[in-house]
């Protein structure tokens, strides 16, 4: 048999060293340890009126608190942007939050907060964390934490302050 291309074996032999490259060049995943606790603050909120005897209120927060990934700690500054949606005059029957995770060195981590309802509609102050980005050393980690909401009502005309802890295992690249 001819070969109709004289540079054939080079051409084969570029491409499965450049296949063999691509594949090493893959950092394999590993599981880490991960723990989230912040305090934060509602700063402004707004009600809208929805069929059903509903509403919808958006708010937003800000607050600071700590992530630890691996076993290195970092302080963090938390600002999110969300929705719950009421019967009546204050049941919460769904929720949900954007967040954005700032650290002073590893990048930003982005994040959707979701209430998680029981069969009955109760809101028992649980939560899920659901990476959805990030920047910098933050972009490695993937992944969904379960998280505890603990709500402190204001005290004095103030606005409501509240706490969520979440510990568990991400995903790192």
């Amino acid at each position: 048999m001819k070969n109709h291309h004289p540079n054939l074996g080079q051409c084969i032999a570029a491409v499965l060293f450049a296949l063999s490259a691509a594949a090493s060049g893959h950092a394999s995943a590993k599981d880490v340890d991960a723990t989230f606790d912040v305090g934060a603050a509602i700063k402004s909120t707004a009600r809208v009126s929805i069929p059903g005897g509903k509403a919808r209120m958006t708010f937003n927060t800000e607050g600071a608190g700590k992530l630890i990934v691996d076993g290195r700690e970092e302080p963090v500054f938390v600002a999110c942007d969300g929705t719950d949606v009421l019967l009546g005059a204050a049941k919460v029957v769904d929720g949900f939050a954007e967040c954005e995770i700032r650290t002073l060195k590893s990048g930003d981590l982005y994040i959707r907060f979701q209430k998680i309802f029981e069969a009955d509609g109760t809101w028992n102050q649980l939560a899920t964390f659901t990476i959805t980005g990030g920047t910098g050393e933050m972009a490695k980690l993937s992944g969904t934490l379960a998280a505890k909401v603990e709500m402190s009502p204001p005290l004095s005309g103030g606005k409501l302050v509240f706490g969520v802890s979440s510990k568990g295992r991400l995903t790192q690249k």
